[in-house]
């Protein structure tokens, strides 16, 4: 299938389309002032002390924020982050990546399929890869890098696989992973099929050039291995960067080496209530994780067995179609493959290869928009019409606003309710130490520009061995205090002293419901911790004359307020 080249002025336009379309799609998470991603808390933690140059910047929560960013990451954000503010860094690289995602995939489909169509599917993935890359975190790469990577994969081109990879290596390491073995069995197909089926034939017409698709025998005429040097040199310099990436982290002093398999798996913080729940996907049978599939990536307003019956109908597409079809199909059968398989392999050697799910749930945003195009372009193939491929785009554009629409987009959008408080505690010295609920406290950085005494965000560590004792003590000694009973305020003033907080943050409600919006472990302690209290906690005696009553329920506190509530100061 000869496939024209396209002006750089179609280009142009097809550019200006995907963004039009994403900045349409994207505009709550953009005009919202105060709604982004949760991990946005952890990850630009270091780049919020750069930015606005805070007497925190060596903290180890500063210094472990910018240390286990994959350091293709760190450069771009640090890059952007010398002229743009650490939130709109977040916001808008999204934008970035929906245009790659949208030109390489609209630059392979086409291929396979009409430009329209194409360049639709390529909107769909950037539609649902929303869910991945909001927040441009490091994971926000994940499809991009894999569908960069199919691109020069598909049209063999050597050099751009190498630098794809190379791309992964810096970028996101479990791409990298996933693309080497994609890599490793395509290849290997490419070998049995030279071996057993064409072995010395030549294609009649002559082997298509390199980057035409779909030529059917064509695509085993000429030998697999002659570009292997290419591929074996990058993918052990590449695969080398990432674990030299990887040693760097676990050298680092502050977080010192990964705790062991079986150690990290026995903690509350893996378990079906904890931070990670990693032992959620361990325990979960393949069958499960085929009906997920259909039922979240596919999802429809139709009976339960059409989702089901997708990637079915795609596949007998693909099969009468396969002269056209043929390689994008063998693509997707080795990606699902790959990812399946890498699922398994890492909870085997987990934390090595980091979380379990991060080699299937995030690269199945991506399947499930390429089973649609295979299902689309085997539908328009039926009837190869200008004005058919129009409606198809159209249908699967529908579709992809059904999937999920802007009002689902993964953000977080609950803090203009907090914004007293963030903005009394932005009137405090930039130098005061803080201790406030965990739950509150993770978006103090961002907020206000103060370095929290504990959080749930901001010493996110799990698999370190320096985490625990740092972390746990804290929480520790904080759900200790906060839930002294009425008579020992002494207590709580003495904790202030032990770590040299200045204030300290109450939540009267939570205090008085005995709830917590924390994870295990932390949950548990602090409700064990109220619950063994013989009475009312003492910070919910302090008169509302003395400190601060912000909305809805907060009571700052500095530790003079408190110490002279003590009964040596009142006497």
């Amino acid at each position: 299938m000869q496939v024209p080249k396209l002006t750089p002025l179609t280009w142009a336009g097809l550019g200006l389309v995907a963004l039009a379309y994403t900045l349409l799609y994207y505009h709550p998470m953009l005009g919202g002032t105060y709604r982004f991603n949760d991990d946005v808390a952890q990850h630009y933690l270091w780049l919020f002390a750069e930015y606005y140059d805070l007497p925190w910047q060596e903290s180890m929560y500063a210094r472990t924020s910018a240390v286990i960013q994959p350091w293709g990451v760190y450069a771009v954000m640090k890059v952007l982050g010398q002229f743009l503010p650490p939130l709109e860094v977040a916001r808008y690289g999204v934008i970035l990546l929906a245009l790659v995602t949208a030109g390489y995939g609209t630059a392979l489909l086409r291929r396979f399929m009409p430009l329209v169509l194409a360049l639709a599917i390529s909107l769909f993935t950037v539609h649902l890869s929303f869910a991945v890359t909001i927040g441009f975190l490091a994971r926000a790469y994940m499809i991009p890098l894999l569908l960069v990577f199919a691109y020069y994969l598909l049209t063999e081109k050597p050099w751009g696989v190498a630098g794809a990879l190379l791309a992964a290596a810096l970028f996101y390491p479990p791409a990298l992973i996933l693309n080497l073995a994609i890599l490793g069995v395509f290849e290997l197909m490419n070998l049995l099929g030279y071996l057993f089926f064409g072995r010395g034939r030549r294609c009649s017409p002559p082997t298509p050039r390199r980057g035409e698709l779909g030529q059917g025998a064509g695509d085993v005429a000429t030998p697999p291995w002659r570009w292997w040097w290419i591929y074996g040199l990058t993918a052990v310099l590449t695969f080398g960067l990432a674990w030299a990436q990887a040693a760097t982290v676990k050298a680092h002093p502050d977080l010192g080496n990964f705790l062991p398999r079986a150690d990290l798996l026995g903690l509350p913080e893996f378990q079906a209530q904890g931070r990670v729940p990693v032992t959620n996907g361990m325990n979960t049978p393949v069958s499960f994780f085929v009906g997920y599939f259909a039922n979240y990536y596919l999802r429809s307003p139709f009976a339960p067995w059409f989702e089901m019956a997708v990637p079915f109908l795609a596949l007998v597409l693909g099969i009468v179609h396969r002269a056209k079809l043929g390689r994008l199909g063998r693509y997707l059968l080795v990606l699902t493959l790959c990812s399946a398989g890498l699922f398994y392999f890492a909870q085997l050697v987990f934390p090595l290869l980091f979380l379990p799910d991060r080699f299937m749930t995030y690269p199945w945003n991506m399947l499930a928009t390429l089973v649609i195009g295979f299902l689309a372009a085997g539908v328009y193939h039926l009837l190869p019409r200008p004005w058919w491929a129009v409606v198809l785009a159209l249908a699967v554009l529908a579709y992809a606003n059904y999937q999920r629409t802007p009002a689902g987009l993964f953000g977080y959008g609950d803090l203009e309710s907090e914004l007293p408080l963030y903005n009394a505690l932005a009137g405090l010295p930039p130098t005061a130490v803080i201790a406030a609920p965990p739950e509150i406290a993770s978006w103090m950085p961002l907020m206000d520009h103060h370095l929290p005494f504990i959080s749930n965000e901001s010493a996110h560590l799990l698999y370190f061995e320096h985490y625990h004792p740092y972390v746990m003590t804290r929480f520790s000694d904080w759900a200790s205090a906060i839930t002294r009973p009425t008579g020992e305020l002494a207590d709580v003033v003495a904790f202030l002293d032990k770590y040299h907080i200045d204030y300290l943050v109450v939540d009267r409600d939570q205090l008085r419901r005995k709830y917590s919006g924390l994870w295990s472990p932390h949950r548990e302690a602090y409700t064990v911790a109220l619950d063994s209290a013989r009475q009312s906690p003492a910070l919910l005696g302090i008169p509302d004359s003395i400190g601060t009553l912000l909305p809805p329920h907060y009571h700052l506190l500095s530790r003079d307020d408190l110490e002279s509530q003590l009964p040596s100061a009142q006497q």
